[in-house]
């Protein structure tokens, strides 16, 4: 066998225990394994806060259309009473009711650290996952409020902030895991020039969070990426399906070893049956020129006509076939192809006796390959 065929041998034959190996332990990891496993996983939810305001306002010339809506200034001269209107949102995998309370607190505080209540503040039972809650405030009790706490005082109560503060609380389950949420959102605006100017960035406030649930999974040996609920197997026994086809494939690079090494062993099989007197085992020849046979057949018509000792190389990385016929080494390995390197036609010359034919008696251009040997003469059998 040819020093690459048998590096090749060797490389299957490797590869093949090792898959079958590998195979052999995750079958005993997954029969050792217990049937299920605890699982952490971490499970996401979100609570949110919308507040929106809005006035039953005369159309004219501080309000054209007749609305007064989200980023629009309040007037109090003109604006007797301010809606306010707060929606709260929860979203997750609960399982079980959503409960709570959603709180509204009007108010204006001062820059000296005063305030005081400008509507009444209404706390509205939640029940669901969604509610609305609503509020009013009382612009001209604000103005009033306003003048009877700098006449209290006998100073100006400095900058003033409206603001309606929503605060919502909840309790739930996820999982089976308890949740508590409070999501806080104030709707504020400044007091300036006889007008509310609104404040902050927009109507919306998300809080989120996660719940860690523990929960007791299927254990499976993952040799393949394949979700076990696609397959008709039982979860515990997708490992040992998975070591049983890695064996199969390891056992399939076994069998093309078998298969070179077979074919090798055959050809020598043939050569001892034929000529037993002739063949040789050794671990080396005497260096000269060679020629380097291509096919087995080329190699038994030479071993016939030319009557001599055949000898079976046995080194490692060097086995093959080789005869001496006057002064040239003729040499066969298998599983080893030789290129044309000599016939300009594309036609590798064939053994040829005195004749002209090949010993078999066909026309020389008619036989089959030999190689890249020159033609070479050999005398007719006696």
């Amino acid at each position: 066998m040819s020093r690459n065929g048998a590096a090749l041998a060797r490389f299957l034959g490797a590869t093949g225990a090792l898959f079958t190996l590998v195979a052999l332990v995750a079958t005993g990891l997954d029969l050792g394994l217990p049937a299920d496993r605890v699982v952490s996983t971490d499970v996401g939810y979100a609570q949110d806060l919308t507040v929106g305001y809005s006035a039953e306002v005369p159309a004219g010339a501080a309000y054209p259309d007749g609305m007064l809506g989200w980023g629009d200034p309040v007037y109090p001269r003109v604006v007797d009473d301010l809606d306010v209107e707060v929606r709260q949102r929860f979203r997750g995998p609960v399982t079980a009711p959503v409960h709570g309370a959603l709180t509204l607190r009007p108010q204006v505080v001062s820059s000296t650290g005063w305030r005081g209540p400008v509507g009444p503040e209404t706390r509205t039972a939640l029940y669901g996952a969604s509610a609305v809650a609503r509020t009013r405030i009382d612009l001209r009790d604000l103005t009033r409020l306003v003048r009877r706490a700098e006449r209290a005082s006998g100073a100006p109560l400095g900058l003033l902030t409206v603001e309606v503060v929503a605060t919502a609380q909840l309790r739930t389950e996820i999982a089976g895991h308890p949740v508590t949420s409070t999501v806080t959102a104030p709707l504020r605006f400044r007091l300036d020039d006889n007008q509310l100017v609104l404040l902050g960035s927009g109507p919306r406030t998300e809080r989120t969070g996660t719940v860690q649930v523990i929960e007791r999974q299927p254990w499976t040996v993952p040799l393949l990426d394949i979700d076990p609920a696609a397959l008709p197997l039982h979860p515990v026994s997708l490992g040992a399906t998975s070591a049983a086809l890695t064996a199969l494939l390891g056992l399939l690079i076994l069998g093309v070893r078998t298969l070179i090494t077979r074919r090798r062993t055959e050809f020598g099989a043939e050569l001892a049956r034929r000529y037993p007197d002739r063949l040789v085992h050794v671990r080396s020849v005497p260096d000269g020129p060679t020629v380097e046979v291509s096919t087995e057949i080329d190699f038994l018509l030479l071993a016939e006509f030319t009557g001599e000792v055949i000898a079976h190389r046995t080194a490692p990385g060097a086995d093959g076939y080789e005869l001496i016929h006057a002064g040239t080494r003729y040499r066969y390995t298998p599983d080893r192809s030789v290129p044309n390197r000599n016939a300009p036609d594309g036609n590798t010359p064939r053994w040829s006796a005195p004749d002209g034919n090949t010993p078999d008696g066909n026309p020389a251009e008619a036989s089959p390959d030999l190689g890249s040997a020159p033609p070479v003469r050999l005398p007719s059998p006696p």
